[in-house]
């Protein structure tokens, strides 16, 4: 079952959270952004690791695989207001992760 959240996160921006229930492994390369750790598959999809700020020396840059529970959030910024830092889209991330290097 998967449930829409919505809540508002500033005056700017509001973020859609759709849960999935069931607990997913995804593999790929660990990579370190701004905005934190992800791991990109090989089709090129991106995940961000929530509560991880990023990858240590052990996984960088190496295949992992990352279990949790995946999260799709989709942000929307007001184009009435100023700009800001913050950006639209759809962001993967993966909650509750657990991982380890993958062979």
């Amino acid at each position: 079952m998967k449930t829409l959240i919505i809540s508002l996160y500033s005056l700017l921006i509001i973020k859609y959270n759709v849960y999935q229930d069931d607990t997913t492994a995804v593999i790929g390369k660990a990579l370190n952004l701004k905005e934190g750790a992800i791991i990109v598959t090989k089709e090129n999809k991106r995940f961000y690791i929530d509560g991880l700020d990023y990858w240590g020396k052990k996984y960088i840059g190496k295949i992992v695989q990352v279990t949790g529970v995946i999260i799709i959030r989709e942000t929307k910024v007001d184009t009435n207001e100023p700009p800001s830092q913050n950006s639209s889209g759809i962001k993967k991330i993966i909650t509750k992760a657990k991982f380890n290097l993958f062979n």
